[in-house]
């Protein structure tokens, strides 16, 4: 799924209060003042300074939290698109002094909020900050300094905020999975709190881990975190289908458009993609599970963890047009065959960000069924995502490690493991392969697998060690480089001889088709390259054109040049 796995407490888009101790950078060339109360003291600077960091330097503050905190949270939203509640909280385990750390979303007149402790207002333009990057929009997220003084063994806390919800999930719809509901959240040791969420009537409420809830709801003990990934949505039209023994509940919002024609194919694209997928891998892996059209994401996200009920978010907003069914079915299919695939990959059985790849998989092989310009698609992902990113890491440092940079996210864990299992279709065969696919999942059901388990069971199934091709693939940075060189054509008998030889510059072992095109027609061989290969074909026309990897069966270094009046085509 689309998803970005590291949000965390912090994230640039949210406020946060991160609680410190009595050592931090702003305080030893500070001239202080004391505003005075019976118990506790917070500690202004004569000349407030502001000072720019990075996300990770304030995450790194939270790993040395070692306060405790709990409290009661209350989220209001309005028709209007607005918000409103607050947090009762309590800070406990303290040493007499302590830092807090306030993150406020940069976005102008989107947020107001009042933090007091004890009874204490804190005035936020008297204190020190921090600026956080950069987002998207130019705009700069701010972390506030709030020095405290006190001999007391617990804080009372008290945070009141009104939040644009609307204008700001409109904003933030390009960069965040998700929208949590206050845009704050506290960091300490203990996550979890009272939550009471309110929302009118005609209104569904989504919570990731719970599913889909339209009333009022009470949770004691929530752990914050969950908050990630949630919306509310006022439903336009709910829509039941049907596809591959699965029962399908379409939530359509109000403000999401669709015609008669554009809701018809999306239901067949999602009833075609769940068919070929249950033919595939031989089984259902839910009976039920519902779709949910998001009009402030562009992207989609699979709910399965913890979820009764499977969930699939796809954003139906577009930059150039208002949110419609028409913008995913028609702009962005790839959504829904990704996020479908999350229900085997990431639901059924999960492999933690391989899931990624093998979603991605699931969507290529949609595609190739559905897209006449198939070959098309996979070589525009293999040159301006995969290629230009390929160096930057191996898929096993990527699967353990995950990326930060979404761009190079989506080339590598994404796409270019995508096409490495699609090589090793190629390299199996599709009935060995999909058997092993099947048993993936019978092994991995309800567990989380790792690649060493994924070789495992395609060992066990090929009745041969596969070493030699995850190596190459999984743990390296490396693809093929090939050449055709050393062209050899002569005439005999009426008949054109041609013979060349493939090399590979980066000694990959591996299949690889070869097409040679006439004027008139098509031959195709496949050969194995192990560092090299000669090849031969008789034929009866002169040859005009050698292709390496014509159907894109790898990502493999491109180039394009004429070897003897024979153009030669490294796709």
């Amino acid at each position: 799924m689309r998803r970005t796995r590291e949000l965390g407490i912090l994230s640039i888009i949210t406020i946060m209060l991160i609680i410190m101790g009595c050592t931090g950078p702003f305080h030893s060339n500070h001239q202080k003042t004391l505003k005075h109360s019976a118990y506790l003291g917070i500690i202004y600077p004569r000349e407030p300074r502001t000072l720019h960091t990075s996300v990770e330097e304030i995450e790194n503050m939270t790993n040395s939290v070692s306060y405790l905190q709990s409290g009661n949270l209350t989220v209001n939203y309005h028709p209007d698109g607005s918000i409103s509640g607050e947090y009762n909280f309590s800070i406990k385990n303290i040493h007499r002094n302590l830092t807090l750390y306030l993150a406020t979303i940069g976005i102008p007149d989107a947020l107001k909020l009042n933090v007091s402790l004890n009874g204490n207002n804190i005035e936020l333009n008297r204190l020190d900050k921090y600026i956080i990057g950069n987002n998207t929009l130019g705009l700069r997220d701010k972390v506030y300094v709030i020095n405290v003084s006190t001999s007391l063994p617990e804080i009372k806390g008290m945070i009141k905020y009104q939040l644009n919800y609307s204008f700001v999930r409109t904003l933030n719809s390009s960069w965040i999975i998700g929208t949590p509901l206050t845009w704050w959240a506290i960091s300490g040791k203990g996550n979890l709190v009272n939550l009471t969420v309110r929302f009118p009537s005609g209104y569904i409420f989504f919570l990731p881990g719970y599913g889909l809830l339209n009333s009022t709801i009470k949770m004691k003990n929530f752990n914050i975190s969950r908050i990630y990934g949630a919306f509310f949505m006022r439903v336009g039209k709910v829509q039941e289908i049907s596809a591959g023994s699965m029962h399908i509940t379409i939530y359509i919002p109000q403000n999401c458009q669709y015609s008669s024609h554009s809701l018809r194919d999306f239901e067949r694209m999602v009833q075609e993609a769940l068919t070929l997928y249950v033919n595939v891998t031989g089984l259902v892996p839910t009976k039920k599970f519902y779709i949910l059209l998001n009009p402030s994401w562009s992207r989609g996200h699979g709910m399965m963890e913890d979820t009764k009920v499977p969930v699939v978010i796809l954003g139906c907003s577009s930059i150039y047009h208002p949110p419609s069914v028409g913008n995913v079915v028609y702009s962005n299919p790839v959504l829904i065959f990704h996020e479908l695939g999350h229900l085997w990959f990431g639901g059924y059985a999960k492999f933690g960000w391989i899931d990624e790849s093998l979603a991605t998989f699931m969507e290529f092989l949609a595609m190739s069924k559905t897209d006449k310009q198939y070959l098309s698609y996979l070589d525009d992902i293999e040159n301006f995502k995969v290629l230009p990113n390929l160096k930057s890491m191996s898929l096993i440092y990527a699967y353990k490690e995950g990326i930060p940079n979404p761009t190079i996210r989506d080339a590598i864990i994404y796409c270019k493991g995508a096409f490495v299992f699609r090589s090793l279709q190629f390299v199996l065969g599709n009935e060995t392969f999909f058997e092993g696919l099947r048993e993936l999942l019978k092994e991995c059901h309800d567990r989380e697998c790792n690649l060493t388990d994924i070789q495992n069971v395609f060992e066990k199934v090929r009745g041969q060690n596969l070493d030699w091709f995850f190596n190459e693939w999984f743990y390296t940075v490396k693809v093929p480089d090939y050449y055709v060189r050393n062209l050899s054509l002569k005439r005999e008998n009426g008949k054109y001889l041609l013979t060349f030889e493939i090399t590979d510059k980066n000694n990959f072992t591996m299949p690889l088709e070869v097409e040679v095109k006439t004027q008139t027609k098509s031959f195709v061989k496949r050969v194995w390259v192990n560092g090299t290969a000669r090849v031969e074909f008789e034929l009866n026309d002169k040859p005009r054109r050698i292709i390496l990897d014509p159907d894109e069966w790898m990502v493999n270094e491109n180039r394009e040049y004429t070897l003897k009046g024979v153009e030669i085509i490294i796709n």
